[in-house]
């Protein structure tokens, strides 16, 4: 199966299936995906590590975490691990 495309000149451009079955459409939309998933990731971690940083002395000794340990976490970008 090829992918074609209509451009404006009345000529048709045929796209060879890209390795497992998928054509350039399909590939561009998993790579947007992936991409969406990893900002959506971010976007969680850094609201944690937000949240985290907003936790008084008393939550932190309940969830076992010192101060500079939340400190260094929230100091984090959000693509860090």
């Amino acid at each position: 199966m090829t992918t074609q495309m209509q451009p404006t000149m009345n000529r048709t451009i045929e796209f060879p299936p890209l390795a497992g079955g998928q054509g350039p459409l399909e590939a561009l939309v998993v790579r947007a995906v992936g991409h969406v998933n990893t900002l959506r990731a971010w976007s969680e971690r850094a609201r944690q590590r937000h949240a985290l940083s907003q936790l008084d002395d008393r939550l932190l000794a309940d969830i076992g975490v010192s101060r500079a340990a939340a400190a260094h976490e929230a100091a984090k970008q959000p693509w860090e691990a």
